[in-house]
């Protein structure tokens, strides 16, 4: 037996976009809500996120992104978690550090200015600077740095699970353990979701004039009965938690130096995860090694001992396996879908969403019950920047990195 339930936005997806997108929906407007997620709350690319907050982008737009969403990250007891006033916050204001080698400071020194202008709160350090404030790094190779001294990095499930505990107090249905198996269409349109039935419950068609199709690395499969091309590719990511004599940096660290990251983790320990450039690992999202590799921890223990030689022999704690679901331009599919009515994508973080989340949710919330954001170009995240061009030339293009690859 099927059940319908009617809403006025149906949410498919439970991690930083799908919750951010219900979060903004709830705040701003009286709409009828439902989020549905095939698991738990971030139990996806979400979780298994690393955090690491960062203004530092090389596009506008995405600056603008980063400083919305760490204002809601900074100011999270007094605007989506009020009843929290003890407790671990879920972001931690540590600072971030960014290493650049002699071949990317031309465009480091751009990007520096562009983001200031922006209004970035980011400063060129030297070596002395950072001799003095990561004791125990080796310069070596670092021709230029940058700090951001109100970034730092986040717990990626409290933050979803709060935003998702603030949209439920404001009347959003948040519904578990309940796979979307197709989108429904009638007469051209979406107009809703099916889902497989609890247990030893019934199915559920949960209906909305507004579709949001927020499931990450599982988003394609969605799109095959719409004939939407989605140009996705799902690749497996990896990263370590260490535990070290040394004394571990207790900023969030971007070194494309030695082509790692890393920031502090809990009980004093440091996680570390590999960076561009390297080879990407293309797999099934329901069918992957979550088991992180020997291999990789041996190759980003040497690196990381190349530039805080001091931590000495780390020994590995655990690791951390998740999926990239990544666009040709490493930047998110955010918006409606051309020939679709009712559709509303919200996906592709490409390992950058969790950081610009909250105010993509929010984008796609202003886009949803006012019919346009005012804030920022949201048609910059459309699915047709990578469609055949049909309109002049004045449509929105891919992103490009003037760092290169996933460098956004």
């Amino acid at each position: 037996m099927t059940v319908a339930r009617d809403y006025d936005v149906v949410i498919a997806g439970g991690g930083i976009l799908g919750v951010s997108a219900a979060y903004w929906l709830a705040e701003k407007s009286d709409l009828r809500v439902a989020l549905v997620e095939r698991r738990q709350l971030a139990a996806g690319s979400t979780g298994k996120s690393a955090a690491i907050v960062r203004m530092h982008y090389t596009n506008a737009v995405t600056v603008q992104l980063a400083l919305r969403s760490r204002q809601l990250f900074a100011d999270w007891h007094g605007r989506v978690d009020t009843a929290m006033s003890e407790g671990v916050p879920p972001y931690h204001a540590c600072g971030w550090v960014f290493l650049v080698p002699a071949d990317q400071e031309p465009h480091f020194a751009r990007n520096v200015e562009m983001n200031q202008a922006h209004g970035a709160d980011v400063i060129r350090v030297d070596h002395r600077w950072l001799r003095h404030h990561l004791p125990g790094i080796a310069v070596d190779g670092v021709a230029a740095a940058a700090y951001e001294p109100a970034s730092g990095y986040a717990d990626p499930v409290a933050i979803c699970q709060g935003l998702a505990r603030a949209a439920s107090a404001r009347g959003v249905t948040i519904v578990e353990g309940r796979r979307v198996t197709e989108p429904i269409v009638e007469n051209g349109t979406v107009v809703g979701v099916r889902t497989t039935p609890a247990r030893g419950g019934e199915y559920e068609e949960l209906r909305g004039e507004h579709t949001v199709v927020a499931t990450g690395a599982w988003s394609g499969h969605l799109m095959r009965p719409l004939a939407v091309a989605v140009p996705l590719q799902v690749v497996r990511e990896q990263e370590v938690v260490l535990e070290t004599a040394g004394k571990v940096p207790t900023m969030a660290i971007s070194n494309m130096c030695d082509q790692i990251y890393l920031r502090p983790a809990n009980a004093g320990r440091i996680l570390v995860g590999r960076g561009y450039p390297k080879e990407y690992e293309e797999v099934d999202p329901d069918s992957f090694d979550e088991k992180h590799d020997a291999a990789f921890s041996e190759d980003v223990i040497a690196r990381l001992g190349n530039r805080f030689p001091s931590l000495g022999d780390p020994r590995v704690v655990t690791g951390v396996v998740g999926l990239y679901a990544v666009t040709p331009d490493w930047h998110p599919v955010v918006g409606p879908v051309d020939g679709v009515p009712g559709l509303w994508l919200a996906f592709g973080g490409s390992g950058h969403a969790f950081k610009i989340g909250p105010a993509l949710g929010e984008m796609l919330a202003d886009r949803i019950h006012r019919g346009a954001c005012t804030w920022a170009d949201a048609t910059a995240f459309e699915l047709r920047r990578f469609s055949s061009r049909d309109d002049g030339g004045a449509g929105p293009r891919p992103f490009v990195s003037s760092y290169g690859g996933n460098r956004a």
